[in-house]
């Protein structure tokens, strides 16, 4: 009997964990690469800040789509409290694990070259797990 009860309890947590996780997403139009060298942010944040409070990140997935160009650029995905790489258009990272997930992030790109033409982002999307 006891361990029916034990296991009842052990269901219970893993179930109340279970919907305490979610996901925020966001997309917006990207930034155009003019000027070599100068960064270029822009603000994903997260559609209900105030409901998110106390949650935690676990994972953020990035896609984005460009112009190429010679010389490209260079991007960081940020939080307000470290930044990840982002070296291809769409991945993922856990490298923001544990930061509060009611804050904004930032994409950062750099263009490089001076030669050829603006480089355009088309949009940029995060999807920020949490629990």
């Amino acid at each position: 009997m006891k361990l029916r009860t034990a296991l009842a309890l052990v269901g219970m947590l893993v179930a109340a964990d279970a919907h305490a996780t979610g996901s925020w997403s966001q997309q917006v139009p990207g930034p155009l690469l003019t000027s070599p060298g100068r960064t270029v942010e822009t603000l994903l944040s997260p559609p209900d800040a105030a409901s998110l409070s106390g949650q935690l990140v676990t994972r953020v997935r990035w896609r984005f789509d460009h112009d190429s160009a010679p010389g490209g650029f260079e991007g960081s995905l940020c939080h307000q409290e470290a930044c990840v790489e982002v070296i291809h258009p769409f991945g993922w990272t856990d490298a923001l694990y544990g930061k509060p997930a009611d804050r904004s992030l930032h994409f950062r790109f750099r263009r490089l070259s001076p030669q050829g033409p603006p480089i355009k982002i088309r949009y940029l999307q995060v999807i920020v797990d949490y629990r």
